[in-house]
């Protein structure tokens, strides 16, 4: 049966119909890797900072532990020091 010129048959009504709807879930779906994309980048300069500032925490606190055992060696040295000069 020929077709009435401007009019597309049910078919190619039906797929052109699939084709839009596909486009528009294709854009949003960009949309959406876009903006978690992002949230990613984010996240990462979050993550970065933290470790970074875990890292100066760790340092200092391993410092800050070198620093108590000098000191306590020094006092139990003096300590010994002490010890041993009252004895003689």
């Amino acid at each position: 049966m020929p077709v009435a010129a401007g009019r597309a048959p049910d078919g190619q009504r039906h797929l052109a119909a699939q084709l839009a709807q596909l486009r528009a879930e294709n854009q949003a779906l960009r949309a959406q890797t876009t903006e978690l994309n992002e949230t990613l980048v984010r996240l990462n300069a979050t993550y970065a900072s933290q470790v970074s500032q875990l890292q100066a925490r760790l340092e200092a606190s391993t410092r800050i532990a070198w620093i108590g055992a000098i000191v306590g060696v020094a006092a139990g040295a003096a300590a010994t020091a002490v010890v041993l000069r009252r004895r003689r």
